[in-house]
């Protein structure tokens, strides 16, 4: 049975939050999310303009266990056993679904061939899980890639940053545009421009990364070309890399030295409206229902580096905490991670409607939420 072949891939999103936990648990506690009202309301302190100039060489190198790996682990784990579909098996999915643009981007998840991506965008311009899409693996960024490897650094090229202003503009209340768009501003020196973009995440209630959506929309695509239900939800989690992930860990640390640099100028306001537009950021990313636990570590990580930085008996400004007792409450959450560890070794004895019953919580309610329902109705 195929679905006892594909097991180890099919625990892809625990696996990968498994190998971050364990080299980020010495440096990186977790975060009980609060809520984020706090920090997103229209009367949030602005940090003044002109922003101080940021330097746009690159920043201090930082350990292997402080990166974020989760691009380049996808990938490895993929590789060896990640089944992909022909266009021959995809295309009758096309034809049942008149090539939407929903079924177009699951055929191109299901096969790995870009045209199907580019066919969608061209159909559909304004759909904004597409342009976000294309912005991480549409042809401009294999371009980038092929050119020599993606720079951190470097400012996105023009035809990307086109993706990104369109998806700002098809999806108006989405925060997610404002902090990609912030991070390419500082890569570029746009230190004032980086900080409106902040502004505006900070003010706007939405966040959404599409994931369940293209997850959706690639399992239908396994599931027509004949894979049971367990198979195609757990490749259709294990199909889509978190690049997003590594460039909102790039806008948090840009944040740390932003704020860093208005108290230096002697901006204090200033240097704790952007601490708070951070810590915002960071609650997004571990808010209930994250759906991979590698989401939750990367806003783990911001915000345990914005509070690290501040005196522990601060009371945080709306939120009824001291910088202790916040930092108190990330630790634990580290029992929620512990779990999805412990849960992972679950996974491979389950029967085929119960791989399927537990993909579709993780979509529902978060890995985290999954593990834990995992561990109380299969674990020992």
């Amino acid at each position: 049975m195929r679905a006892k072949v594909f097991i180890a891939g099919c625990a892809l999103l625990v696996i990968v939050g498994v190998a971050v936990y364990r080299h980020s648990q010495r440096s990186v506690p977790a975060v009980t999310p609060k809520p984020s009202e706090q920090v997103s309301a229209p009367s949030l302190p602005k940090p003044r303009l002109p922003a101080p100039q940021m330097p746009v060489a690159p920043p201090p190198a930082e350990s292997e266990s402080d990166s974020t790996p989760s691009t380049n682990l996808i990938a490895r784990l993929m590789s060896s056993d990640f089944p992909r579909l022909s266009a021959e098996q995809v295309e009758p999915y096309l034809q049942k679904h008149h090539r939407s643009a929903e079924s177009l981007l699951g055929a191109f998840a299901a096969t790995g061939d870009r045209a199907y991506l580019r066919e969608a965008l061209e159909r559909n311009p304004n759909d904004p899980c597409l342009n976000l899409t294309a912005y991480y693996q549409g042809d401009a960024w294999a371009a980038e890639v092929s050119a020599g490897g993606q720079d951190r650094n470097r400012p996105a090229s023009p035809e990307r940053r086109q993706l990104l202003d369109a998806l700002a503009k098809a999806a108006p209340d989405n925060a997610m545009a404002n902090y990609l768009l912030a991070l390419d501003c500082f890569k570029s020196g746009q230190s004032d421009q980086a900080v409106e973009q902040l502004i505006a995440a900070s003010q706007k209630s939405k966040f959404k990364d599409y994931l369940v959506d293209a997850m959706q929309n690639t399992e239908e695509a396994y599931r027509a070309a004949g894979y049971s239900e367990g198979e195609a939800k757990a490749i259709a989690a294990a199909t889509w890399p978190l690049h997003h992930l590594t460039e909102l860990r790039q806008t948090g640390h840009k944040l740390i030295e932003l704020a860093a640099l208005y108290r230096q100028a002697g901006d204090e306001a200033s240097a704790q409206a952007v601490e708070q537009i951070g810590l915002g950021l960071g609650q997004r990313l571990t808010q209930p229902g994250s759906l991979p636990i590698i989401q939750q570590l990367v806003g783990i990580g911001i915000e345990q580096k914005i509070l690290g930085a501040m005196d522990p008996n601060r009371a945080l400004d709306g939120t009824g905490q001291t910088v202790q007792s916040w930092l108190d409450a990330l630790n634990q959450q580290k029992q929620a991670i512990k779990s999805v560890v412990r849960a992972s070794d679950i996974l491979p004895t389950l029967s085929d409607p119960d791989l399927a019953g537990y993909f579709d919580r993780v979509k529902l309610f978060g890995e985290t939420a999954a593990a834990e329902w995992l561990l109380k109705t299969h674990g020992k």
